[in-house]
């Protein structure tokens, strides 16, 4: 692990352990190292790894358990599919679009790069190798000067060399990606589920911890594969998605209204 301040180690800690949670190193059910294992695993004092614990407790990812010690718990998570998946025969595309619920300037701030290796939950969705090298690109927006969303991407170095170098400088992701390297998209495939807000997203979003958010996974494609992975966390209370479907349908037995 890169080696950060003392004050932002229990930060750096916490992300990893919940990574690894959600990448199922840690399953639900199963007990965390001990604090002597984490602290030597981090390289960190008992109070940092104290902190760190205190944060996945607050995001409901773990709990103390006298006598045996922290265990993981399943995420509180729910996703659903949409109730018209089971319509025949649409004829027409959907029209998907988000939009904020109220007037204003949206502005997005320049893409912050970083170069990061991959753990097993972005490696897999990437399908690359766990540890290949992979650029982080965090963005967040905002409107009338509140923040409502915070998006993360991961695009492998191999198919951006020196994106780095770009950092602070862009906005639109895919727009830089074609710009200088030829990368176009040519499908994408996303998943909306709801989640409760975490430590992180909550001091980005300015909400308290547990609030519902509406989050966004995402896979881009081009030609010849993947070339970027994304996760978003959007305020609903600010930020709503539409969709429209253009019929005629066709209805069987099975079909019911909800």
């Amino acid at each position: 692990m890169v080696q950060t301040k003392n004050k932002l180690k229990y930060m750096e800690i916490y992300r990893d352990i919940k990574e690894r949670i959600a990448s199922r190193n840690y399953r639900a059910g199963s007990l965390l190292p001990t604090e002597d294992e984490l602290t030597q695993l981090y390289s960190a004092s008992r109070t940092t790894i104290r902190r760190a614990i205190a944060l996945l407790q607050e995001d409901g990812l773990v709990k103390t358990v006298q006598g045996k010690g922290t265990e993981v718990i399943s995420p509180k998570k729910w996703s659903r599919p949409y109730p018209f998946q089971e319509y025949r025969n649409l004829n027409h595309a959907t029209s998907f679009r988000g939009s904020p619920l109220m007037e204003g300037e949206i502005i997005t701030q320049e893409a912050l790069v970083d170069m990061v290796p991959a753990e097993i939950k972005i490696a897999e969705a990437l399908s690359i190798a766990i540890g290949s090298d992979v650029y982080r690109i965090q963005r967040i927006k905002s409107l009338n000067d509140t923040v409502f969303a915070y998006v993360i991407s991961y695009v492998p170095c191999s198919l951006a060399p020196g994106l780095e170098q770009y950092s602070g400088k862009f906005f639109i992701l895919y727009h830089c990606l074609q710009e200088y390297y030829g990368l176009v998209v040519t499908k994408v495939e996303e998943t909306i589920a709801s989640a409760s807000s975490g430590f992180l997203e909550s001091r980005l979003l300015g909400v308290t911890p547990g609030s519902p958010l509406l989050t966004f996974q995402r896979t881009a494609y081009w030609k010849e594969g993947i070339m970027e992975y994304s996760e978003s966390s959007f305020r609903p209370d600010i930020y709503q998605i539409a969709v429209t479907i253009e019929g005629p349908f066709e209805w069987t037995s099975s079909d019911q209204l909800s």
